[in-house]
């Protein structure tokens, strides 16, 4: 359980810098057509 709480948090850090970048881009194209 510990194991997979561990490999959970590796997953979501080793992510979160590509995630960040492609949600910022995201909420800028809905704002430039809106």
């Amino acid at each position: 359980m510990y194991f997979c709480f561990r490999l959970v948090i590796i997953f979501l850090y080793i992510l979160s810098p590509i995630l960040v970048p492609v949600q910022v881009q995201a909420q800028d194209l809905s704002f430039a057509v809106h």
